[in-house]
């Protein structure tokens, strides 16, 4: 998925902006659920990894629109979206593993 986000056109707007919006939803419910649902501390960090997909796929959206073909720049775009979530992932992994 990362690669077809990297290289992107302008003739692939329309899936990027459908994926902003389904990160947008998500992230929506998941903050939601965490003010209102019954164990909302579930839902925080992944309202908080929804709020970054969503500016990441906003982001690459914008850059397929403007016809900027700058590929390094979203492939450190991406690199760091997914180290975020590599080291959140890995510290909620780590927190409820013991």
């Amino acid at each position: 998925g990362a690669q077809a986000f990297a290289w992107a056109g302008p003739a692939d707007r329309k899936w990027i902006l459908f994926c902003m919006l389904t990160a947008a939803l998500l992230g929506t419910i998941c903050i939601f659920m965490a003010y209102f649902g019954n164990n909302g501390r579930v839902f925080r960090q992944p309202a908080i990894m929804y709020g970054i997909a969503f500016l990441l796929t906003g982001i690459l959206f914008l850059l397929a629109r403007g016809e900027f073909r700058m590929h390094l720049f979203r492939w450190l775009l991406i690199g760091t979206a997914a180290g975020i979530d590599f080291f959140m992932s890995g510290r909620l992994l780590l927190s409820h593993a013991g």
